[in-house]
């Protein structure tokens, strides 16, 4: 039988994101904790948002960047990373580490037209 050491489980929600009538929305994910592994944003076949739609996400809790996609005319998928620090606190340049998070996942759009659908799917790997 094979070890299931070094295996990680990873977190997932899917977030409905539906503009008001300005073409805006904030919503918010379930609490993860550990490192985002990947986010993918689904414009809705039927109401998908204008392609000048602006969608900001943050970790909710220290307002941290984790994507800013602007003018998004079609589904995307993101892999977000930041740089690692050495052990002096400073940016290691190339060397890319994953973003963890503690807490909800705040979802921002602007731009997106009146009565639009998207959805936010977001994976997060366990430490």
């Amino acid at each position: 039988m094979a070890s299931r050491e070094g295996l990680r489980r990873v977190q997932y929600d899917r977030v409905a994101i539906t503009t008001d009538g300005a073409g805006a929305a904030t919503v918010y994910s379930k609490p993860f904790a550990g490192l985002i592994a990947g986010i993918y944003l689904e414009r809705d076949a039927v109401t998908p948002p204008d392609g000048t739609a602006d969608f900001t996400i943050t970790d909710h809790a220290t307002g941290a960047a984790i994507v800013t996609a602007t003018n998004l005319a079609a589904s995307a998928r993101f892999v977000p990373a930041e740089l690692a620090d050495d052990l002096a606190g400073a940016d290691r340049a190339g060397v890319p580490a994953l973003i963890p998070v503690h807490g909800a996942i705040k979802i921002v759009v602007a731009q997106g037209g009146a009565s639009k659908l998207a959805y936010a799917h977001i994976y997060v790997r366990d430490c």
